[in-house]
């Protein structure tokens, strides 16, 4: 689950899962997902990762307009606010 306190921020949470989806060995929260060389199914498999996580559903499109693990906390934050 995504925690607030602990080791890692959700940024950082998010950057490991991408990396892991991706097979890279390190991934920054600014790091574009599709630049990494991700697409729709693993970024699928991250969305529907991070909705069992955190409860926050998000949407493809929305994931898209800012592809990195900083722009999908920040969404994730929001949602929280708003459920």
């Amino acid at each position: 689950m995504l925690h607030e306190s602990g080791e890692l921020s959700h940024e950082e949470q998010i950057a490991h899962k991408i990396a892991e989806l991706l097979e890279h060995q390190h991934v920054r929260p600014e790091d574009d997902f599709f630049e990494l060389g991700g697409y729709s199914f693993p970024a699928v498999a991250l969305l529907a990762w991070v909705a069992d996580e955190t409860g926050v559903q998000v949407d493809l499109r929305e994931f898209f307009k800012e592809p990195t693990a900083r722009g999908l906390a920040t969404t994730v934050a929001a949602g929280r606010v708003r459920n």
